[in-house]
């Protein structure tokens, strides 16, 4: 990744305001999301995170997605994303080569497995580094903190989507709601 002269030429020198660097990152996140839709080839999967991604952050991606994936067609799952929102970061700050901020998204989907469908809303927190690079800005790192799962009544669920909740409830460790009867 390039140094912050670079930075500031590939557009990241606005990005020590919180708001630029989430409107920055969500620009990034947002399309990696297509990786859930329909099936791709292991080199799409890689190609579409690639457009977000850089790195070590990259390969992280990419095995992660791998795995989910795998376990959740192994279960006979799968997940819709229905929307993402972006909440506005609370910080930003230069690093050496970029900018770090820590982001909050909720993702709602439908997941589909044992014969029905339900829907899901997870909210995720995490500490991100945009880097300036040969392409422009890209993910450098992204390490999550929580993810909450906010329920399958949206109406009054809280303000994202989180593979491992999905691959429980997909056929792994039941989660609670999978232990009760319910429509979901």
């Amino acid at each position: 990744m390039a140094g912050l002269g670079a930075a500031g030429a590939l557009g990241l020198a606005a990005c020590a305001d919180p708001a630029a660097a989430g409107a920055r990152f969500e620009a990034l996140h947002r399309p990696t999301f297509e990786v859930w839709a329909a099936p791709l080839t292991p080199e799409a999967q890689h190609a579409a995170l690639a457009r977000a991604y850089a790195g070590e952050a990259l390969t992280r991606a990419h095995v992660e997605v791998r795995a989910a994936r795998h376990r959740l067609e192994r279960a006979g799952a799968r997940v819709e994303i229905e929307a993402v929102t972006y909440h506005p970061p609370a910080a930003a700050r230069w690093t050496p080569g970029g900018v770090e901020l820590y982001v909050d998204w909720t993702v709602d989907a439908t997941v589909h497995h044992r014969g029905h469908a339900h829907p899901r809303r997870d909210r995720h927190r995490a500490r991100v580094r945009l880097e300036a690079g040969p392409d422009g800005p890209r993910i450098a790192a992204l390490e999550p903190g929580r993810v909450d799962e906010l329920g399958r009544d949206r109406a009054d669920a809280g303000p994202g989507l989180d593979p491992a909740a999905l691959l429980d409830a997909a056929g792994g460790a039941p989660s609670a709601d999978d232990r009760a009867p319910a429509a979901g």
